[in-house]
Parts: structure tokens; sequence; C-alpha cells
């Protein structure tokens, strides 16, 4: 999977062609939501990374952490 430089040289930006929702940039906060379901943690953790790194938008990066943290606590590992 590609990645482009950071601007910071952090953390290399994942490419938007490498993410696990085909056209992640066109999509609305609404089309985004609607994905979610299919995702495992890894795969929404790619993309609050890239959210993270590109837009930003709070309201993206706030449900992003949302469906992390539920994944998380139906896991069968979880505590």
């Amino acid at each position: 999977m590609p990645a482009e430089s950071s601007s910071e040289g952090e953390h290399p930006i994942p490419a938007a062609s490498g993410l696990p929702v085909p056209g992640y940039d066109g999509l609305t906060l609404a089309s985004l939501r609607a994905r979610l379901r299919t995702l495992n943690v890894q795969e929404v953790e790619a993309l609050l990374e890239y959210e993270r790194s590109t837009a930003n938008r709070a309201d993206v990066v706030a449900m992003f952490e949302r469906r992390i943290a539920k994944l998380e606590a139906s896991s069968p590992d979880a505590p």
C-alpha cells in the first residue's frame, strides 16, 4: 500500500486508494456511517488515521472513535 509523506515527517499518510472504503474522499458523513457496519477494527483505525491526517473533520473522527470503541467492547477478547 503506497503512502504519502506527512509534512511533519512523523507518520506516512496512507494513500486514499489503499483505504477499505473506495472513493472515501468524496463520501459524506452519512455515506461513511452506512459503510461502517461492514468494517473491522483495523479498517476503521485506518480510516481514522487517514481522516486525521487529511480533512480532520471532528464529526467523522468522533464517529470512527465511537465505532472502534464499540467493536473493541464487543470483541471476545474484551474484558
